[in-house]
C-alpha cells in the first residue's frame, strides 16, 4: 500500500489503534531478566496456578487470562518492574561530527574507523546512589533520576564488554549509571500542545572504567558518557505513526507531482520551449510545485525528529504493517515506569570532555568547563527468556 493510501487507511485505523490489545495475541514466553544471570529466576513474577507464558507482560497487554481472570488484574507486576536490554555502542565520527570531535583529538576518527561495543544491562527503578544537583550528571538527566542502569558482567568476570584491536581481544569495565525519561514538550512556536504520539526523551549515563582504542577511535579511562534517545510506549508509538503519516504522505506526494511534471517522456510539454507563452506558464506552475514541495517538506522536517521513524513495512503496507512492528521481539521490551512495553530508537552518545581554563595571568587555572562531544550512536535491543524451569 503506498503512503498516500496508507494515510487514508489511518482514519479507519484510528478507532482500533487506541486499544493495542485488539491487534494480536502473542503466545511467546518471556522474563524480565536475561537467562545468563543466575539470579534471573528470582526476579520473575510468579503467580499461583499460572504458567510462565501467562505472566508475559505482552499478554497482559492483550488481555490474556490467568485462571479465568484477566492477567493484568492478577499478575501483581509493578509498572516499575526491572527489564534487561542489550546495548550496542557504535563509536566514530558522523557526517556532522568532524569539528566537534577535534575537542578530543584532531586525529580522532580521522580514518573513518569505527569501534563497536555490545553488552547487557539491567534497568531498574532503584536509585542506589545520590548525585549532587549541580553535577554534570544531574544537569544531563534534567531532574531527579528515575532509576539505575547496571552493566551485566560476562561469565562472572569484572568486565561486561569485549572488542578486538591490533593487540587482540580487549576487556572493558563499565560503571553503572542512572536514567530518567522526560515527557514530551510542545514543538514551539508552531505547536502549542504536544503532538499525539510525540516521543519521550530517555537520558542516562555510564562511565567507561577501561580505556578503549581501535585505530583512531579512543577514549581514556574513567570516561563519562551521556546517552540520549527517543522512546515510545506501545500505544504512543501507534499514535505517533498515525500522526506522522499525513506529513509523510504530503511530502512524498508533492515530490511525486513535481517529478511527473519534469519527466522527460511524459512530463509537461509546455516546458519544451516551443511556445514562449506556454513555456512561461509551465515554469510558473513548476515553481508553484517546487514551493509546495518545500513547504510540505519543511512541515515534515519540523515533526519527524519527535515522532517514530517511519518503518519501511508501514510505508509499503500502511497501518496494516504495524502488526509486524508491534510483534517484533527486537523492538519492544520491559522498561520501568509503565506496564506497557517500550521501544527505544537509535540515539546519540556524548563524551564529557573538560576544557581547561586559565586565569588572567595565563598560568593560573580557575577550573574546567565540561563540553559534550558527539562520539557515536547507540541502539537497544530487549532481552527475554523463552523458558523457565
Amino acid at each position: 500500500m503506498p503512503v498516500s493510501a496508507a494515510f487514508l487507511a489511518a482514519a479507519a485505523f484510528a478507532d482500533t489503534s487506541n486499544n493495542i490489545s485488539t491487534l494480536r495475541v502473542d503466545q511467546r514466553r518471556l522474563a524480565f531478566r536475561h537467562p545468563r544471570r543466575a539470579r534471573a529466576s528470582n526476579k520473575i513474577p510468579r503467580l499461583q496456578g499460572c504458567s510462565a507464558s501467562q505472566k508475559d507482560p505482552r499478554q497482559r497487554r492483550h488481555g490474556q487470562s490467568c485462571g479465568g481472570l484477566a492477567a493484568s488484574a492478577l499478575s501483581g507486576v509493578s509498572p516499575w518492574a526491572s527489564g534487561s536490554w542489550e546495548l550496542t555502542l557504535d563509536f566514530g565520527r558522523d557526517e556532522n561530527g568532524y569539528d566537534s570531535a577535534a575537542a578530543i583529538s584532531k586525529d580522532w576518527g580521522a580514518d573513518n574507523g569505527r569501534l563497536a561495543l555490545s553488552f547487557d544491562v539491567d534497568v531498574s527503578a532503584d536509585v542506589p546512589k545520590r548525585i549532587e544537583d549541580s553535577s554534570v550528571e544531574s544537569l544531563w538527566l534534567g531532574g531527579k533520576p528515575t532509576g539505575s542502569i547496571e552493566c551485566i558482567s560476562q561469565d562472572g568476570e569484572q568486565h561486561c564488554a569485549t572488542y578486538i584491536n591490533s593487540d587482540g581481544q580487549q576487556r572493558v569495565q563499565i560503571a553503572d549509571g542512572l536514567w530518567r525519561i522526560e515527557p514530551p514538550l510542545p514543538l514551539l512556536p508552531t505547536y502549542t500542545n504536544t503532538l499525539a504520539g510525540q516521543s519521550s526523551k530517555l537520558r542516562f549515563y555510564l562511565t567507561m572504567k577501561s580505556a578503549i582504542a581501535r585505530n583512531s577511535i579512543f577514549l581514556p579511562e574513567d570516561q563519562l558518557l551521556f546517552f540520549q534517545a527517543n522512546t515510545f510506549r506501545e500505544e504512543e508509538y501507534v499514535r505517533g505513526i498515525r500522526t506522522l503519516l499525513p506529513y509523510e504522505s504530503a511530502k512524498d506526494d508533492s515530490q511525486r507531482q513535481l517529478e511527473e511534471q519534469l519527466d522527460h517522456d511524459g512530463g509537461d510539454r509546455r516546458l519544451d520551449g516551443s511556445d514562449l507563452v506556454k513555456t512561461i506558464e509551465g515554469y510558473r506552475d513548476m515553481t508553484s510545485k517546487v514551493l509546495e514541495r518545500e513547504e510540505k517538506r519543511a512541515k515534515w522536517m519540523e515533526v519527524k525528529d519527535s515522532l517514530p521513524r517511519m518503518p519501511g513495512v508501514v510505508k509499503a503496507q500502511g497501518t496494516s504493517g504495524l502488526d509486524k512492528i508491534l510483534d517484533d521481539d527486537d523492538r519492544f521490551g520491559v522498561w520501568p515506569g509503565d506496564t506497557a512495553l517500550l521501544t527505544i530508537e537509535r540515539g546519540a552518545i556524548y563524551a564529557v570532555v573538560r576544557e581547561e581554563r586559565t586565569g588572567l595571568l595565563g598560568f593560573m587555572q580557575d577550573g574546567s568547563q565540561p563540553e559534550l562531544i558527539p562520539v557515536g550512536t547507540w541502539k537497544a535491543t530487549p532481552l527475554f527468556e523463552d523458558d523457565f524451569e
